[in-house]
């Protein structure tokens, strides 16, 4: 388990780091976040965003804290080691496994070449969810409560 959520962290870091590249090209168009989404509902529209290559989006779904070790976001949310191949993968599950204060962990099930279920971890910050790194929620003590949770699953 803990294996596979290394894999899901490095994935998710890389689509971060994707994802901050696209932010800094310029492009000319303003994204902005969905405001009140539910955990369930922020991992979806984060992997809608990747899938459809709109990675500016996608980093407004992820928290602050995990945007400084982009390599792992996309990885640690997909399964998937690049954009492409997100692109071939279809999300078939988005449960919210438990909340407890601004924490939240929710199940994510992926279908590209396997089928994969990574646990996913979101802080709410200013009334809104956004996707932890797996290595700050490891190595981070504000992430405590967050690590204590991703360990009963």
């Amino acid at each position: 388990m803990l294996k596979k959520m290394a894999r899901l962290v490095m994935m998710v870091s890389l689509f971060a780091f994707v994802v901050t590249l696209a932010g800094c090209s310029g492009g000319g168009q303003t994204v902005q976040r969905i405001a009140g989404l539910s955990p369930e509902d922020v991992v979806k529209t984060f992997v809608d965003a990747a899938k459809n290559n709109r990675l500016s989006e996608a980093a407004l779904y992820v928290a602050a804290t995990s945007k400084s070790n982009p390599q792992t976001v996309l990885k640690y949310v997909t399964g998937q080691t690049d954009v492409q191949q997100l692109k071939d993968a279809n999300l078939l599950l988005v449960k919210q496994v438990v909340v407890q204060g601004d924490y939240a962990v929710v199940a994510v099930g992926l279908k590209a070449d396997s089928y994969q279920v990574k646990a996913v971890g979101l802080e709410k910050v200013a009334g809104e969810w956004y996707i932890v790194d797996f290595d700050q929620i490891l190595n981070n003590a504000k992430y405590n409560i967050l690590r204590g949770l991703l360990s009963n699953i």
